[in-house]
C-alpha cells in the first residue's frame, strides 16, 4: 500500500453561529400580544385622568355660575315681592251657596285677591281654601267635585263653578236685575250693586248708565244730583255718596235729605190753599189733632224728613206752625206782619 496516494478528506468543520447562522428576521412593530412597558401605561393613565380632571372643573365652573345667577334671580324676585305686615289680619272670605241672587264673578274676584295677598300658588291649597267659604248647593258640588277628583287645578275649580252656577245668559240676567233696580239703602249699596250690574252687562252707553244711576236714587237725593248736572256716571256716584254722607252727619240717618237743603223742581199745583201755609191755617176754626206717634211711624218719618208733629215735607218739627209754643217765654210771630 506503500507508495500509492490516499485521497484526503476534509471533515467538516463545525458550524461558527457568528457567521453561518442566518440573519434574524426583522421584528414586527406591533406584533400581536405586545405588552408596552408598564411606564407607558401609567402616563398614559395619569394623562387621561388630567384630562377629565379638567373637563369637570370646567362643568363645575359653568355650574356655579348658574347657580350664582339662580341665586340672584331670587333674591330680585325676594325684594320685590310684597311682605304682608304681620299685624295684618285678611277678612273671613264671603261665604258663597250657589244662590242665583248672590255674585259668583264678585266672589271669584274676592278669592283671588287674597290668594294673591297669601301668595298661594299651590293648586291644591288654592282650591282647598276656596272650598271652606262654600255653602248650600255649592257645598254640595264641592264635596261632589272632590270625591271624583275631577278637578285638579285651580282654573278648572272656576270654570267648572261657573257652568254649575253661572246663568246661562248673564248678560241677560244682569239687565233683568239692573231694569227694576231702586236704592232702598245707602248710596254707597245702591252704587256698588248697580257697579256689579254694569260690569256684567259691558256694553252700556256711558249716558245711558248715568241716567238708569239717576232715576235709581232716592228722590231727594235724585233731584240734588240733578241739580248738580254731573257729566258722568262716575261724576254721579260721587255727588250721590257726598249727599248721603252730608246728610247722615248731620241728622243722623243715611240719605234723610231734609226739604230744607232742597229747592222743589216742580211746584205742587193745589186748588185751595197751600197745605202749610200759616195764614191759611189761621183762618181755621179748629186745629186738626194728633195722635200720638208710634215708634215705628217716628222712625218712617225720620227717615223721610218729615215733620214729626204733622208729617209734612215742607218743614221740620221745630218750625211746625201747627205746634203748641214751648215754654213761658216763647211768642209767636205776628201772622199779618
Amino acid at each position: 500500500m506503500a507508495g500509492e496516494d490516499v485521497p484526503l478528506v476534509s471533515a467538516p468543520l463545525p458550524a461558527d453561529p457568528l457567521f453561518s447562522a442566518a440573519p434574524p428576521a426583522p421584528a414586527a412593530e406591533n406584533p400581536q400580544g405586545f405588552a408596552p412597558p408598564p411606564e407607558i401605561k401609567e402616563a398614559e393613565k395619569i394623562a387621561k385622568l388630567e384630562a377629565d380632571l379638567k373637563n369637570f372643573q370646567h362643568a363645575g365652573n359653568r355650574l356655579q355660575q348658574k347657580v350664582s345667577s339662580l341665586q340672584e334671580q331670587l333674591f330680585a324676585a325676594q325684594q320685590n315681592t310684597p311682605k304682608l305686615p304681620s299685624s295684618l289680619k285678611l277678612p273671613t272670605l264671603d261665604k258663597y251657596g250657589g244662590d242665583k241672587r248672590e255674585d259668583l264673578l264678585a266672589w271669584l274676584f274676592q278669592v283671588n285677591e287674597q290668594l294673591s295677598l297669601l301668595q298661594i300658588s299651590d293648586e291644591e291649597y288654592r282650591i282647598v281654601y276656596a272650598g271652606t267659604a262654600l255653602t248650600g248647593n255649592a257645598k254640595t258640588w264641592y264635596r261632589s267635585m272632590r270625591m271624583e277628583g275631577s278637578v285638579k287645578t285651580w282654573a278648572e275649580f272656576q270654570t267648572s263653578l261657573k257652568a254649575h252656577f253661572y246663568p246661562v245668559d248673564p248678560i241677560k240676567h244682569a239687565r233683568d236685575q239692573l231694569h227694576p233696580l231702586q236704592q232702598t239703602g245707602s248710596v254707597r249699596d245702591y252704587t256698588a250693586t248697580f257697579r256689579q250690574l254694569t260690569a256684567i252687562i259691558g256694553t252700556m252707553a256711558e249716558d245711558e248708565k248715568l241716567d238708569r244711576y239717576v232715576r235709581g236714587l232716592k228722590t231727594r237725593t235724585r233731584r240734588e244730583v240733578e241739580l248738580k248736572e254731573p257729566d258722568s256716571f262716575d261724576e254721579a256716584c260721587r255727588l250721590a255718596e257726598m249727599i248721603d254722607i252730608s246728610n247722615e252727619r248731620v241728622f243722623g240717618g243715611s240719605n234723610l235729605n231734609r226739604s230744607t237743603f232742597l229747592p222743589r223742581v216742580q211746584p205742587r199745583r193745589h186748588n185751595g190753599p197751600e197745605p202749610m201755609d200759616i195764614n191759611a191755617l189761621h183762618n181755621q176754626k179748629e186745629k186738626p189733632k194728633f195722635k200720638k206717634l208710634t215708634p215705628e211711624e217716628k222712625e218712617r218719618r225720620r227717615r223721610e224728613g218729615l215733620c214729626l208733629y204733622c208729617g209734612s215735607d215742607r218743614h221740620q218739627l221745630d218750625g211746625c206752625p201747627l205746634r203748641k209754643p214751648q215754654g213761658k217765654g216763647f211768642q209767636r210771630p205776628n201772622r199779618g206782619a
